[in-house]
């Protein structure tokens, strides 16, 4: 059985998927690309993100207001294939 993520709020589910996967994928507003994120937290009601390259290196900040993020993918297999070379 798979773990279970509380759908109460975004914090919530962004802090239990973080928790639980390290990493996932976010889509926003713009569409122009899926993001692969860790989530670092809320701040003055902006989702604070570590953004991550093709080439598994930490490279940008990405800051989003709830109504901003589409949805949220974790758990696939390019996320999941970035993680085999991730440093955390």
């Amino acid at each position: 059985m798979r773990p279970k993520i509380p759908l109460d709020n975004l914090d919530n589910i962004l802090a239990n998927v973080n928790r639980k996967y390290r990493l996932f994928s976010i889509d926003h507003l713009d569409g122009e690309a899926i993001d692969v994120v860790r989530y670092l937290g809320k701040k003055n009601d902006l989702y604070n993100f570590d953004g991550l390259t093709t080439r598994a290196k930490w490279k940008w900040k990405l800051k989003l207001a709830e109504k901003e993020i589409r949805y949220i993918n974790f758990d696939e297999s390019y996320v999941n294939s970035l993680k085999l070379v991730t440093k955390f």
